[in-house]
């Protein structure tokens, strides 16, 4: 798989270095975490690490998932399109007293796409390093630090998540501490380089230049009142670009966690602040986002909850000249949101950024099944802005706001006590005005995507 590399696209830009290239890569940042662990048990007084005092775990999971996608929504494609994915994650945990290291290697594949594919014309392999991380837990457990290279998840994760989809998951360089001096509060703070592979961005048919080099700072506090069913959070994430982007990001979020027999919300507040580069100059930003959802789950087998949602992101205003005012979705998990079939390759209409979206959904599981239907009226937040994910954009705002109705279904189905899982989905986007009559938008009224997806976990 992505071990395995065709001479043939040794220079396309799309392509990724052979194994030996990826070795070289590695070799520093885990000679570098061993060094440092094993530098540091004396002082911590720990015996020093020995292959006799490690204790080893290993974990992964390897996943194959086929998309289907007919009548395409994002501008210079028609027809169908189809991929086939693969995945495998391998790695290891190994703990030694107060230390532990995690490692942990991706190596993902896109097979089979169209020769017009929005992945790709040709089959694509990666491999690489995703976690590479020493921890240490100090003031006894209640502080952990973890240093390297590591995914991870921060509160609702609508600006950061851990993608357990993707091939190209984001993964960040640096220094993590989290310190949770109750039960009932947690804080986190972390400084990181955003390290993603250097190739290009295909966004409908213009290939975009790689990201350009960035940083990732925050801190984020959860509150749980002793006895109370009720969380608070609040966080500041700075995201930094050399020349670039500088973006403040604060959020509020309070939340009433599902259950049985109960009402739940979740109610979330982004504004975003800072400075922008719009026409080689630098802008003023001001962005907000918005995410407010309420549930009732029901007190029987099939736990059924039904939930009404509202998400909303601003977008540019045409009469609000020198300044930004699109918010910026950082690097959140979109199918957590909009459904397991905005998390595809090829199916994933809908992104935190220009939109305002309300709809409803019901989710219901009982043993090893699992059934989800989500329903979003879609509209964008400004017409004279983009729809990104389909690289579509009207700036007279003539086309309107309305993109469409979004139906999005799926169905689990597990095993072996969790370990391996059969996922069939299946998503329809009924275009609105906008997403028809918008310059160089798809002759096609109807977007819709198939997916059938196994994984097994180890």
């Amino acid at each position: 798989m992505g071990f395995l590399h065709d001479a043939s696209m040794a220079n396309d830009p799309h392509s990724f270095p052979p194994v030996t290239g990826l070795i070289a890569r590695l070799i520093g940042p885990v000679a570098g975490i061993a060094l440092a662990a094993i530098a540091a048990a004396p002082t911590l007084g720990a015996e020093p690490p020995s292959v006799r005092n490690w204790i080893f775990t290993p974990d992964g999971s390897a996943r194959v998932r086929y998309e289907f996608l007919s009548g395409r929504y994002a501008r210079g494609f028609d027809g169908s399109d189809r991929i086939v994915q693969t995945q495998l994650r391998a790695g290891f945990r190994a703990s030694a007293g107060p230390l532990s290291l995690r490692l942990e290697a991706l190596d993902g594949g896109n097979f089979m796409p169209e020769p017009d594919s929005e992945a790709g014309p040709e089959p694509r392999t990666s491999a690489e390093l995703i976690n590479a991380f020493a921890s240490l837990s100090l003031a006894s457990g209640k502080l952990r630090v973890d240093v390297g290279r590591f995914t991870f998840d921060l509160g609702s994760r609508r600006l950061i998540a851990e993608s357990g989809t993707s091939n190209f998951p984001a993964r960040f360089e640096g220094a993590r501490a989290i310190w949770t001096p109750e039960q009932s509060l947690v804080f986190t703070a972390f400084e990181t380089r955003v390290g993603r592979r250097d190739l290009q961005t295909v966004i409908g048919a213009h290939p975009l230049p790689a990201r350009p080099d960035q940083s990732l700072r925050g801190l984020h506090a959860a509150w749980t009142p002793t006895g109370s069913p009720v969380e608070g959070q609040v966080y500041w994430i700075q995201l930094g670009e050399p020349g670039g982007r500088h973006l403040d990001t604060h959020g509020l979020r309070v939340r009433r966690a599902p259950h049985p027999g109960g009402l739940d919300a979740d109610v979330e507040v982004m504004l975003q602040s800072g400075r922008a580069v719009s026409a080689s100059q630098r802008v003023p930003v001001r962005a907000y986002g918005l995410d407010v959802q309420a549930g009732y789950t029901f007190d029987q087998p099939w736990r059924t909850r039904l939930a009404a949602h509202y998400i909303f992101a601003s977008g540019n205003d045409a009469a609000d000249e020198g300044r930004i005012g699109r918010f910026n979705p950082l690097f959140g998990s979109r199918s957590s949101t909009f459904g397991g079939g905005g998390g595809g390759a090829l199916f994933g209409p809908l992104d935190r950024e220009n939109i305002a979206a309300a709809g409803l959904s019901a989710d219901a599981r009982r043993e090893a099944w699992r059934v989800t239907l989500r329903y979003f009226n879609v509209r964008l937040a400004s017409a004279s802005d983009r729809w990104r994910r389909a690289d579509l954009h009207d700036p007279s705002g003539a086309s309107g706001r309305a993109i469409g109705d979004l139906a999005d279904l799926r169905l689990d189905r597990e095993w072996l006590d969790g370990r391996l899982r059969a996922r069939l989905g299946a998503a329809v986007l009924y275009k609105d005005r906008f997403a028809r009559t918008a310059p160089d938008a798809p002759g096609s009224r109807v977007s819709a995507g198939l997916y059938v997806e196994m994984r097994v976990r180890y």
